[in-house]
């Protein structure tokens, strides 16, 4: 039974309007009336799907945004995700994840993938071997290279010219991967709400406080 969210109405080219299907029905509303009528349809231009990949629980907070600097950061973040929970490909999917780490990671210039494991790792790991882990994991994430062959899952994407589907086959894999990656993306948010109200140097100070590690 279906449990997600659908996806954009018309999004799916195999049988969108863009593609000359018809649409599964129309929603006529009388604003005078304030009442409204729905027509249904012989096609549809939407699929309804088992979830999105990403989980939307893993960014969930309770606590109201403050208007700090790193309270529109946290904003835009979300943003970022919501963007990627509503791709219609694992790739894009995927690209969109990554980049929203390096935006939490330094929303403000451009720095290497190592900068941002060290950034994103230090909300998560709780030890020096959750940290090591953690390191090499984002390694194989981005774009590490064993015995001059990247595996890398970005640099496969980016440089490679390869997709998710064909780097990960299984699907259900593919969804752990995804909820992996949410739950990197989602500690980082949670934490930037809290602190919402502060401006980003000050942010700074208290992101180096986290994990035992004496990381700068």
């Amino acid at each position: 039974q279906p449990t997600g969210w659908p996806k954009r109405p018309d999004c799916d080219s195999r049988t969108g309007i863009a593609a000359g299907g018809r649409p599964a029905g129309l929603v006529l509303y009388n604003a005078a009336r304030q009442t409204g009528r729905v027509f249904g349809g012989s096609a549809f231009t939407h699929l309804i799907v088992r979830g999105l990949g990403l989980d939307i629980e893993a960014s969930y907070h309770s606590a109201p945004l403050q208007n700090g600097e790193v309270g529109y950061i946290a904003r835009r973040a979300l943003s970022l995700y919501k963007a990627a929970l509503e791709a219609e490909d694992d790739s894009v999917k995927y690209m969109q994840v990554v980049a929203l780490m390096d935006f939490l990671a330094e929303p403000a210039k451009y720095v290497g993938s190592a900068d941002i494991a060290k950034a994103i790792i230090r909300y998560s790991a709780e030890t020096s071997e959750d940290y090591l882990r953690l390191k090499e994991r984002f390694a194989q994430l981005y774009g590490k290279q064993v015995e001059g062959r990247y595996v890398g899952i970005r640099t496969r994407i980016v440089h490679l010219g390869e997709n998710l589907e064909s780097i990960i086959p299984d699907e259900s894999d593919r969804t752990t991967l995804f909820r992996e990656i949410s739950q990197y993306v989602g500690k980082v948010i949670d934490h930037m709400i809290d602190h919402s109200a502060l401006d980003w140097d000050a942010y700074l100070e208290v992101r180096r406080k986290l994990g035992p590690f004496g990381l700068s």
